[in-house]
């Protein structure tokens, strides 16, 4: 296994029946055990790099969303969904350097902010319909859209481990986002723990 990225990057990984006990919401999907996915603890700001049990890789610290997180976010508030989700789609091209979007809001999603008074029957549809047709998220919702896991872009790594900054992604160093580029394909599952 590759050496954390910073001395101070240490962090325990869970036991191999946390998901068990993960309070998400929305379980992990059966893993295969050749499958990479990855782990974030908001908690702790760690993310670790499984191939089925086994931590193959680590990042000691994740800036999330300036306003923390949360199962439901809606568009502007610069949350942090929490849940379990899938990488849609990989901009290699992107301005934070490379850009793994997730899947929010999803149809599951949708279900829980209907259940909750946040969306219309209406938004949810349109939700599910362009899901069903596409087979990635609905980017413009009142739930919002576009988030996902990226680097730094023109930011400062310094400032980067004061403060969380981004407007509801996930973000590593430029140098971290190349790493996890090896395990990271669409299709990834990636569980977000509050």
């Amino acid at each position: 296994m590759p050496a954390p990225s910073t001395p101070e990057s240490v962090i325990v990984a869970p036991d191999p029946h946390f998901l068990l006990e993960v309070d998400t919401g929305v379980p992990l999907l059966p893993v295969k055990p050749d499958e990479a996915w990855l782990y974030i603890d908001l908690k702790t700001r760690g993310l670790l790099v499984f191939r089925g049990e086994d931590v193959i890789w680590q990042v000691g610290h994740v800036a999330i969303g300036k306003n923390g997180a949360g199962r439901i976010r809606f568009k502007g508030s610069k949350m942090t969904p929490i849940g379990t989700f899938r990488i849609e789609r990989i901009n290699g091209a992107s301005r934070f350097h490379t850009f793994f979007g997730i899947n929010y809001p999803n149809p599951q999603i949708a279900e829980e902010a209907i259940a909750g008074g946040f969306i219309s029957d209406y938004e949810a549809q349109r939700i599910q319909r362009h899901y069903d047709r596409h087979r990635v998220s609905l980017p413009n919702t009142s739930l919002g859209g576009h988030i996902g896991i990226h680097g730094l872009g023109g930011r400062s790594a310094f400032l980067h481990k004061q403060m969380d900054w981004t407007d509801g992604c996930l973000a590593v160093t430029d140098d971290e986002i190349r790493q996890l580029s090896k395990w990271v394909g669409v299709g990834t599952q990636v569980l977000i723990e509050g």
